[in-house]
């Protein structure tokens, strides 16, 4: 099944649904889409925290293309290069990117979820009288962090037809 179904699917089953609180309801709806969607939820331990292995002096000496314009990517198992494509008619460029000494091992998990901006809290809090008291503890129970970054850009509003 192509991801454009699955998406159609999900979609046509929220517009059946009454109002979206949670996110336990919003797993039952994906569930519920599809016959043989099977939706695993992921946790903040189910991602990992990398380091960046690359070598500084690589990538200065040889400028790297902006990964936005990559099209198509490849590595191949028992080489340390990548091999990259700007177009889908051209060929694939090899770029040595790795420091020389890596020792690879798998990366921590990361440990804590990385939380709300307290700001954005604030407004979750102002909101959560709106919503039936039963769904509001995933909302309370949302960690804040003032580290957290705002994953939402201000022209990601623009790109995603908002308004401010």
């Amino acid at each position: 099944m192509s991801a454009d179904t699955v998406h159609a699917s999900v979609e046509k089953a929220m517009r059946r649904s009454p109002a979206i609180y949670d996110f336990s309801q919003w797993v039952k709806i994906c569930e519920k889409a599809g016959n043989f969607f099977n939706v695993a939820p992921l946790g903040f331990d189910d991602f990992y925290e990398f380091s960046d292995l690359s070598s500084q002096r690589r990538r200065k000496s040889k400028p790297f293309t902006n990964l936005n314009d990559i099209c198509v990517v490849e590595f191949q198992k028992g080489s340390r290069k990548m091999y990259f494509a700007t177009s889908y008619d051209r060929e694939l460029e090899p770029f040595d990117f790795l420091t020389s000494r890596v020792d690879i091992v798998d990366p921590p998990r990361k440990t804590t979820s990385r939380g709300l901006k307290p700001e954005k809290n604030g407004i979750v809090t102002k909101l959560l009288h709106l919503m039936p008291v039963e769904h509001r503890s995933f909302w309370k129970e949302l960690p804040v962090s003032k580290k957290a970054k705002d994953l939402l850009q201000e022209d990601d509003f623009e790109t995603a037809g908002f308004d401010e």
